[in-house]
């Protein structure tokens, strides 16, 4: 699965990285709601972390068979596309 990393500033000034995010081919709600989670946890810490992972974050928030979930939609996605219409 190919995945995307950002940086983001956190209120105190640091920057912060995101990794593991799936990329995904259209806006997928789940993706972005685990996401805006992530960034709202680091965002109450005082100081953060200089990396953080999606994927561990949401294994751990909801556990691994909401995470393959996540992966499966893109996969289920990418298949659609492939499949010619009738």
């Amino acid at each position: 699965m190919a995945t995307k990393n950002i940086e983001l500033l956190h209120m105190s000034g640091q920057k912060y990285k995101i990794t593991d995010i799936p990329i995904v081919n259209h806006d997928v709600f789940v993706v972005n709601y685990y996401l805006q989670l992530l960034i709202d946890e680091v965002e109450k810490r005082a100081i953060p972390k200089d990396t953080y992972s999606f994927s561990s974050f949401v294994i751990k928030k909801s556990g691994l068979k909401e995470y393959n979930k996540i992966k499966s939609q893109r996969i289920t996605k990418i298949l659609h596309q492939l499949v010619p219409s009738s």
